[in-house]
């Protein structure tokens, strides 16, 4: 491809990014959940705490690191985590279409690419907004994923000759993984693994100076900060966290982890996903065979098959099509291998492509979707699938018409455009506006959501009853109010819902609140039931010696209207503590 089509792609996805980026602006976080993280950890970071010492987190510290350097340099904002959230997706787009070009040709990057941009970057399909490139439930997820691109790209670019360039990309890419989350750590590493198979020989030195090049830096930082022995921990955290039997334990124990793999349903997700993947290949199908059509039917034959499958895309429930993604990587995955093994190296692509896809659907293997975790996890199942129709498919009887690729692009990209305007009608519903100044956002109504009303009724309270308060936990996730409220908690940990408590457990957590009380505890009304129990304090799992112990050594000051999902049966309570603590 010459330089000015280049130039070109990039310019019209990057106006399709542009365009997505101001109709969402400042609507993707929730107001309560998940997100905040991103910004109360690095904040920490930035006025001196220590990474897994001072401020708990279960994550690699790359993207911590980098957005409390940014803190230190611009001021804690969430203006400032959007911009690095921003170039983050940015990348990962530039470098999805490099990774599309290997397997395909111009037009099915670009169709790739403009499905990721229209259905996982900006994507709000449930009422929690932590499931898109900017506002992500975590950064370590898009930041990770971004280093299984690099890897990939490095990767395929290595299967067709060797280049010098590729071998660091790739390097560089298993390093952002490894300090990132476990999926990408494991997709990355797949993809390392299954060129060094292809090429029957290990990397070359260029490979391990790429992985120092983003490695060394961090990890030297971290000593420096910490310690030796720190510094390796740290490094490690990924993996560390991953196999530790206190969280094989809580992801065995919680009921949404085997919602999110789908093995709490093994036998229905199955035929789920093996009728929506036979519908999908019964579409490539006749994809393959419309060359023949278009030679022997009738032209008017052909117009109404076009319009019959554009009235199919409009009656699809473009929300499951998650469900159809998982066969057709396993069967390019097996296709690929078997001609490989035969010898035919031009599908070494296609195959590492696949293996990368399967990897990044692990964790929902029985349950795929392009909603929830899927904004990152089913992406390159999504673009394999999109190669398949566009490319692939037409090419079967080697000669297609001209126009079969863009019509099928245009149905692909149809589909992908029922799912943005769905999205774009949730960014609508948002009309409240929650923190202030750098930190302000739009949120739900109170009557899609009641986080944005909780949170700034929270906010309003600590400031209104104790504007001295010094440290603050809120019950069971502190990560938003103690954030925007400039308050942190006095324990390395400030969530405390099942999932937390399960990987930290009650019994230390409550020490570390006897050692070091907060000046100010906020109780949530906040819906546990996903995690297998209703609310905070409802049973030992979720707190419940924790709550006794704060109901014992707090006093109420203010309380919000009641709420049935909560200890004390209000939707929020703000208690300060007593003179004296007691075990």
């Amino acid at each position: 491809m010459n330089l000015q089509r280049k130039w070109l792609d990039a310019l019209s996805l990057g106006a399709l990014f542009a365009s997505l980026l101001a109709a969402t602006w400042m609507r993707w976080p929730d107001a309560l959940v998940d997100f905040w993280r991103n910004l109360y950890i690095p904040w920490r970071l930035s006025e001196g705490a220590l990474l897994y010492v001072d401020v708990a987190d279960w994550y690699g510290p790359l993207a911590s690191l980098v957005t409390a350097a940014a803190f230190s340099l611009f001021g804690p904002g969430l203006d400032v985590l959007v911009a690095l959230n921003v170039a983050v997706a940015l990348g990962c787009l530039f470098t999805m279409h490099a990774v599309l070009l290997h397997v395909g040709d111009r037009l099915s990057a670009w169709v790739g690419s403009a499905v990721f941009v229209l259905v996982f970057c900006f994507g709000q399909y449930t009422l929690l907004g932590n499931y898109n490139f900017i506002t992500p439930y975590v950064s370590q997820a898009t930041w990770g994923f971004f280093g299984v691109l690099l890897t990939l790209e490095g990767a395929l670019a290595n299967t067709k000759e060797e280049s010098p360039r590729a071998w660091w990309l790739a390097g560089a890419g298993l390093a952002i993984a490894w300090l990132s989350k476990a999926e990408t750590l494991l997709a990355a590493a797949v993809v390392v693994f299954a060129l060094t198979a292809l090429r029957r020989r290990l990397p070359p030195l260029r490979f391990f100076l790429g992985f120092a090049l983003v490695s060394v830096p961090v990890w030297l930082l971290l000593t420096a900060e910490g310690g030796v022995l720190y510094g390796l921990r740290a490094f490690n955290q990924v993996i560390i966290f991953t196999l530790s039997p206190d969280v094989r334990a809580t992801l065995a124990a919680v009921p949404i982890f085997a919602t999110d793999l789908g093995t709490d349903a093994p036998w229905i997700n199955l035929v789920a996903h093996a009728s929506r993947g036979a519908v999908l290949l019964g579409v490539m199908t006749l994809i393959a065979f419309a060359p023949w059509a278009f030679k022997r039917a009738p032209r008017v034959t052909v117009v109404m098959g076009f319009l019959l499958a554009v009235a199919l895309v409009g009656l699809t429930d473009w929300l499951r099509v998650g469900r159809a993604l998982l066969v057709p990587a396993l069967l390019t995955c097996a296709g690929a291998s078997a001609a490989l093994l035969r010898g035919e190296k031009k599908w070494a692509p296609l195959w590492l492509l696949s293996l990368a896809a399967l990897a990044m659907l692990a964790r929902m293997a029985l349950n795929v979707r392009v909603f929830h975790y899927g904004f990152t996890m089913a992406v390159l199942a999504s673009m394999l699938v999109v190669h398949l129709l566009v490319f692939e498919a037409p090419r079967l009887r080697l000669t297609p018409p001209l126009g079969l690729p863009f019509a099928v692009s245009a149905l692909v990209l149809a589909g992908s455009a029922r799912l943005t305007l769905h999205s774009l009608e949730q960014h609508r519903a948002k009309t409240v506006t929650v923190g202030t100044g750098r930190d302000a956002f739009t949120a739900f109504a109170p009557e899609h959501q009641r986080h944005p009303g909780l949170v700034n009724d929270m906010l309003a309270a600590v400031e209104q009853h104790t504007p001295s308060a010094k440290t603050l936990v809120v019950f069971p996730d502190s990560a938003a109010v103690s954030y925007l409220a400039r308050r942190p908690s006095p324990i390395p940990e400030f969530e405390f819902n099942p999932v937390s408590l399960g990987f930290s457990g009650v019994d230390p957590v409550l020490l570390k609140l006897q050692a070091h009380p907060p000046d100010v505890v906020l109780l949530c009304s906040y819906d546990l039931r996903s995690h297998g129990t209703p609310f905070f304090g409802a049973n030992d799992a979720s707190g419940r010696a924790i709550a006794a112990w704060v109901k014992a050594n707090y006093v109420k000051v203010a309380s919000g209207p009641p709420g049935p999902l909560s200890v004390t049966g209000h939707t929020w309570d703000l208690l300060t503590l007593r003179t004296q603590v007691t075990p």
